[in-house]
């Protein structure tokens, strides 16, 4: 991000800035960034020495985390693209890299959150992320923000080494419990260190930068102020164009939520000297179906072209992006042109806060023959034939109990792969084609079941306040409290997969176009729904049963 602030500078420190871009890879502007500079300061001892080697990238890859808080989804994920708009995901959808619980002698969870990765001048990787290991999920977080960051190395993104933390700041002016957010890395080829930029909170959120020349420690422990709009921002990444700078980053006040952009008066970057290009928002007013608010900015530069792609998260609905595009930065944001989800751009299923970097022809190859280039997920979902003023219901999963409710529905943290899953052969037998197990899309590894070890499993405490369609769990009387279906871990017994597995029979209500689902364990039981809760139970008492038993399976 480092941004050229004197034009003037020798030639051989551009020369060497601008062989540098492509080098480095910027999480985000294609390493456009590397062309510039944040401020003027003499080279010292220790200091970063340009890389002058050739570009030889052929593709990006994007790092992420996933839509739910369990610890897989809150940990490294990786994806790659040649031409900035098709992504392929590697490893199935599972983390490449997991935090460790414990680092240097501090007990956390493992969780992270908006990875990124920064190719350094010598070749080689380093790895940072927003600390979530305070806490095992958001409600615990929010009390408890951490003010580092976790770094990790990698010569290759396939083994990562020396994990450790970074504090940003102690303090940021009266506020003694800050947050380091959504921290990016860039090489200042002036200052000959690489600047570390996050989003921290003093009286309002705001954009820092700190300097580092090993990701160990801080040339200045008390950050600097990037970027102060006035108002509550976090989220920046910074692209240089046409002697100014673009700053695009996240409203976060009432009225926003949304991604703006502003430029600098200059070639450098000071604090004040930005000013919004218009009153427009990007993503505001193009929002998709139900979908508001975005975060996360991403913005990528196809090589040898004038055109740069911007994606933005659509945070609350779990893994959606938007992806816009534009041949000129000084165009009004209004003016970009949206393009088509699952048309024009394909991201892996569940992404969430991604960045890029740039990769060899040899790194890439040897991702994929690590971890194997992931194939898309054909997604089902379980529709009921239950609805309320004409709107189906699906079978979904809240807080890993099985439950009913319309696909708009977001309370409780909702999520729209909550409602997708991936029918595979049943586990109990993968040869006979009439059974089937359902893994939680949302959460790979996770099957629906029935607890056959323990029939009377209810959800208790805390669970059900974070639950939707918790209240119909009161609904249910105490002689029908038993057989929950609920969204497990695969275990690699006899009992889980027979647990796990369900035989697809003629729909109960006779609708040639629906099946029943009798449960592989039981065959006297059968998934029907009571009070949105999805239950193993008999369904052969009444016609209602019968029709309660019944679901159409949609494929996507």
């Amino acid at each position: 991000m480092a941004l050229l602030k004197n034009l003037a500078k020798a030639s051989a420190i551009v020369v060497a800035a601008v062989s540098l871009l492509s080098a480095c890879g910027g999480g985000g502007s294609d390493g456009l960034a590397s062309t510039t500079t944040l401020l003027t300061a003499k080279a010292g001892a220790g200091d970063i020495p340009p890389d002058t080697s050739p570009d030889n990238s052929v593709a990006w890859v994007m790092s992420y985390f996933g839509p739910n808080q369990d610890l897989a989804n809150d940990s490294l994920h990786l994806a790659f693209s040649t031409d900035g708009l098709n992504w392929s995901g590697l490893n199935a959808g599972k983390p490449v890299y997991q935090a460790p619980t414990t680092v240097q002698g501090i007990n956390g969870s493992g969780h992270i959150r908006d990875p990124y990765i920064l190719r350094k001048n010598d070749g080689k990787f380093v790895y940072i992320a927003t600390d979530w290991t305070l806490a095992v999920n958001d409600s615990n977080y929010w009390n408890r923000p951490s003010s580092r960051i976790f770094v990790a190395d990698s010569d290759d993104l396939i083994t990562f080494t020396n994990p450790r933390f970074l504090t940003m700041a102690s303090t940021l002016g009266a506020n003694t419990q800050p947050h380091a957010w959504a921290p990016e890395s860039y090489y200042d080829p002036d200052r000959r260190k690489y600047a570390i930029v996050w989003s921290g909170n003093a009286d309002r959120g705001r954009t820092y930068v700190s300097y580092t020349k090993d990701f160990n420690s801080l040339v200045n422990p008390t950050p600097e102020v990037l970027f102060d709009p006035g108002y509550d921002e976090i989220d920046a990444t910074v692209v240089p164009y046409n002697g100014h700078n673009y700053l695009f980053y996240k409203d976060e006040t009432g009225s926003g939520k949304d991604i703006q952009v502003a430029k600098s008066s200059g070639a450098g970057l000071v604090a004040g000297s930005f000013t919004r290009i218009s009153p427009n928002y990007l993503t505001r007013g193009t929002n998709q179906g139900t979908m508001q608010g975005t975060e996360g900015p991403l913005v990528i530069k196809i090589p040898g072209q004038q055109k740069w792609y911007i994606y933005a998260d659509y945070y609350g609905n779990g893994g959606v992006f938007g992806c816009w595009t534009t041949t000129n930065l000084d165009a009004d944001p209004a003016t970009w042109t949206k393009l088509t989800n699952g048309v024009d751009f394909k991201l892996p299923e569940g992404v969430r806060h991604a960045n890029t970097v740039r990769v060899t022809q040899a790194q890439l190859d040897a991702l994929k023959a690590t971890y194997g280039v992931t194939v898309p997920v054909v997604s089902t979902r379980i529709k009921t034939t239950y609805s309320e003023g004409g709107v189906p219901f699906y079978a979904a999963h809240a807080w890993f109990h099985g439950m009913i409710t319309t696909l708009n529905d977001t309370n409780n943290g909702q999520l729209p792969t909550d409602f997708k899953w991936r029918a595979a052969p049943g586990l109990a037998d993968p040869t006979d084609p009439n059974l089937v197990s359902f893994e939680a899309t949302g959460f790979p590894g996770r099957y629906l079941r029935i607890d056959s070890a323990n029939p009377t499993r209810w959800p208790t405490g805390g669970s059900l306040t974070q639950a939707n369609r918790s209240v119909g769990l009161g609904w249910i009387a105490t002689a029908d409290k038993h057989h929950l279906t609920w969204v497990d871990p695969l275990e690699d017994t006899t009992t889980f997969k027979s647990d796990a597995t369900f035989r697809k029979v003629p729909a109960l209500n006779g609708d040639g176009n629906m099946v029943s689902l009798q449960w592989y364990g039981n065959t006297t039981l059968y998934l029907r729904h009571m009070a949105y809760q999805l239950m193993g139970l008999p369904s052969t008492a009444n016609a209602q049963q019968k029709v309660d038993a019944s679901f159409t399976l949609e494929t996507q």
